[in-house]
This record gives structure tokens, sequence and C-alpha cells, in this order.
């Protein structure tokens, strides 16, 4: 999958960009409060399937919600995306919402060298990089995954991503970025 997002995945760390000063970290919480707000609604949603047992991706929306609260920030919200079609397309998206975990390690970093941290502004990023748990057992489920096709995975993976994408465009339009 890794290989079948590169490209996409590479334009949204661009369109994100260094939280180097509060204004970019502000504009990065509301993109991933807008994103993570559509997925999980989605996630709510769907039947998920048997071979996962209990497990589920992490919520973030509380500590999203706290973060936010500490940054004086409202949360936007958008629309869930499209549910996937199938069992790949599923397991797409949750590559790369549990994917994000790894991403937090260096948010984490940047985040803190703006005074933020677990218990202010950057609770959400202290919890996805505290622990690589939910990365770990969604890759050895991944692999007991009774169906599965790879071009299904990549498509459900890369829909997110576009996803994420417009979460950041729109975010900078509320804000009056231009993108021209």
């Amino acid at each position: 999958m890794r290989d079948g997002t590169w490209t996409i995945h590479q334009q949204l760390d661009t369109a994100i960009g260094p939280l180097n000063s509060l204004s970019a970290y502000r504009r990065y919480l509301a993109s991933i409060m807008a994103l993570r707000g559509g997925v999980e609604d989605c996630f709510q949603t769907i039947s998920w399937p048997d071979f996962l047992k209990e497990w589920r991706p992490a919520s973030l929306m509380t500590v999203l919600n706290q973060d936010a609260r500490d940054m004086d920030m409202s949360p936007s919200i958008l629309p869930p995306p499209s549910p996937p079609q199938n069992i790949s397309e599923l397991l797409g998206m949750v590559y790369v919402v549990e994917g994000a975990s790894l991403g937090a390690q260096i948010l984490v970093k940047q985040a803190s060298q703006l005074g933020l941290s677990a218990d202010f502004g950057a609770r959400h990023l202290a919890m996805q990089s505290g622990s690589l748990n939910g990365w770990k057992t969604f890759l050895s489920l991944l692999e007991k995954a009774p169906q599965f096709d790879g071009d299904s995975a990549v498509e459900g993976a890369r829909q997110l991503f576009c996803y994420a994408l417009d979460a950041v465009r729109r975010t900078d339009e509320q804000a009056g970025i231009s993108h021209g």
C-alpha cells in the first residue's frame, strides 16, 4: 500500500507543511479535526469484519476537542467520506488512519518546540506517538485478512488521502488562504 499511495501521501505532507509556528499548528489542527471527525463518523456506520474481532482504530476526537479548546479554536466539520465498498477498501482506509501514528512521531516534536504537549494543545499527537501498538496490531490483523485485494486497498487508502487533502484545502479556504 505504501508504494501505491506514495505520491498522494507526499502531496498531503507538502500541503500540511512543517509545524513551525502556532498559526501553522492551528491550521494543521483544524484540518486534522475535520478529517478525523468525518472518518470517525464513517467508521461508526460500517459493519466491521469478524477477523478484526474487537479491534478498532483509536478515536482521537475527545483529545482533539481538548486540543482545540486549548488553542481557542472551534472545530470545523466535513461530511464523512464515502464508506468503503469492501473489506479491502476498509483496510486501506485504516492503513492511513493507523499509519498516522508514524507521522505523529515527527509532528509531536515540532509541536513541543512551540510549547505544546500532552497536557496542552497536542494531546492527540502525544496519544498517537506514545505507542505504536495500534499500528502493529493492525499490521498483524492485516496479514490475517481472509479476503484481501491489494488494488482495492490502495484505492481505499488513496481516497482517504484525497479526503485529507480536501480537509486541508477547506481549512485554508475558511482562513482565506489561496492555493492559486
